[in-house]
């Protein structure tokens, strides 16, 4: 449920043992979100009877973490990723968790660090929206 963890998942070959992701993930919409914002809707995490949980600092309420740790799913908590260095930490931790080998993931956690810079522009024209929640426009 950590945010765009379900798409790292995939990507280091554990994607067979996904059974809930995180509403910002895109790449497997055969698994069920459990998600709302950061908000972990309970009910639903529950229903997929997970052994296994991924979660950051942003995620909560703690009230559902603790339910999902009461229900015997082991719960662990993945490093944020602010910017592009923080990456290859938290791949290598999702590939811990889900057994993916070290290989896989150093090489994964490179190749989605490595980037290059967008293009000057004299008159860039940026639109940022944060959008959160069923309301949202």
């Amino acid at each position: 449920m950590a945010a765009g963890s379900a798409e790292l998942v995939d990507m280091l070959g554990a994607g067979g043992q996904l059974v809930g992701q995180d509403e910002t993930s895109e790449r497997r919409t055969d698994v069920p979100v459990v998600t709302l914002g950061h908000q972990i809707d309970i009910e639903k995490a529950l229903d997929v009877d997970p052994t296994l949980v991924l979660v950051d600092e942003l995620i909560g309420p703690p009230e559902a973490i603790d339910a999902l740790k009461q229900s015997g799913a082991d719960v662990v908590s993945v490093p944020p990723v602010w910017n592009l260095a923080d990456v290859p930490q938290r791949v290598a931790a999702l590939a811990d968790s889900v057994g993916a080998s070290d290989d896989v993931a150093a090489q994964l956690g490179l190749a989605l660090a490595v980037s290059d810079p967008a293009p000057a522009s004299s008159s860039p024209r940026v639109a940022f929206l944060y959008l959160r929640g069923p309301s949202a426009v």
